[in-house]
């Protein structure tokens, strides 16, 4: 929603200046343009993420770490018990801080993130 609106901020102040010859008309228009755009691309996300967790329920089973390759491969299982081994890298285990029996799905690259907030 943020993106969103910064980009129409730009936007509208280019558009603002061209047309009204005021940059603030056109990002007080813009603004609010931009915010829709960025909730409706979130609500889409948040839809397809939510569909994702009911149709699969991924949760980490295993963890283990590959000294060769400075890697960790993370074992998920869906609710159907069906596992899947997934590659992530030791910055990536460090932010989102996995542990066995977390609740996560996977992006739109493969990746798996963290499904609900841990609440630190």
């Amino acid at each position: 929603m943020s993106l969103g609106m910064c980009a129409g901020a730009a936007f509208g102040g280019v558009l603002g200046q061209s047309f009204f010859g005021n940059m603030t008309i056109g990002m007080s228009i813009g603004i609010p343009i931009g915010m829709c755009a960025g909730m409706a691309i979130g609500s889409m996300k948040d839809k397809a993420v939510n569909e994702q967790l009911q149709t699969h329920a991924y949760t980490i089973k295993d963890i283990r770490y590959q000294k060769d390759t400075k890697e960790y491969w993370i074992t998920i299982a869906n609710k159907d018990g069906a596992e899947r081994i997934v590659n992530t890298s030791s910055g990536e285990m460090e932010t989102e801080g996995f542990c066995i029996g977390d609740v996560v799905f996977l992006d739109e690259d493969g990746r798996i993130e963290q499904a609900f907030d841990k609440g630190d």
